[in-house]
């Protein structure tokens, strides 16, 4: 009701939008799993599966991840049942993640610059933040670097899927055209590079 009074659109415009919004969180959803899939494909690394602590991890190097599609999918308190979650698995001794260096990991970070930082999310009871050096957030331009080794590991992916995409659209007769790719190419760069002005 009142997004049909702020917006201006009938009952019917409302429905068509909110059908719209389902499909695109499902979308974005399954978006964080494909990252998840294609770092756990890299050299030493593996998916583990839905529900577990971790989404990724690299037993030889001592890493685990909590991969998200972006900075503002978790609320306070899901940052902070995070933290716990994460601070007992590389904090206790019987863990099989035990002294792990663990990342929580936002694909498209708030800003260009992106982050590299200690994940420290307020406790919402206490307002308090507590800390564990093994415990870090990291965008996800740094965060395929790190896996991969590949500093431009993340524009290799995003390329792929643009001539992917390209392939699908012409096959199914939706327009793609250069335009389209050179838009794309312009919001990579505006989410992920840091020498660029952000709006």
């Amino acid at each position: 009701m009142i997004e049909m009074a702020g917006f201006g659109s009938s009952a019917q415009q409302w429905e068509a939008n909110e059908k719209q919004r389902q499909v695109q969180k499902t979308l974005q959803n399954r978006i964080g799993a494909f990252h998840q899939t294609v770092l756990g494909s890299m050299n030493g690394w593996q998916s583990l599966p839905t529900g577990g602590i971790v989404d990724v991890i690299h037993e030889e190097r001592k890493i685990i991840a909590e991969i998200k599609n972006k900075f503002n999918t978790m609320n306070a308190g899901s940052a902070n049942n995070l933290f716990n979650t994460l601070d007992n698995e590389v904090s206790r001794k019987n863990s099989s993640f035990y002294g792990y260096q663990a990342y929580v990991v936002h694909i498209i970070p708030k800003t260009a610059q992106g982050v590299d930082q200690l994940f420290a999310p307020s406790n919402p009871e206490t307002g308090k933040s507590r800390e564990n050096k093994l415990i870090r957030q990291m965008d996800g331009r740094r965060f395929y670097a790190l896996a991969s080794g590949c500093d431009n590991a993340m524009q290799l992916v995003f390329d792929d899927m643009l001539r992917i995409s390209e392939s699908y659209a012409a096959k199914s007769k939706n327009r793609f055209g250069q335009t389209e790719h050179l838009v794309l190419q312009a919001y990579f760069k505006k989410a992920f590079d840091p020498t660029l002005p952000s709006s």
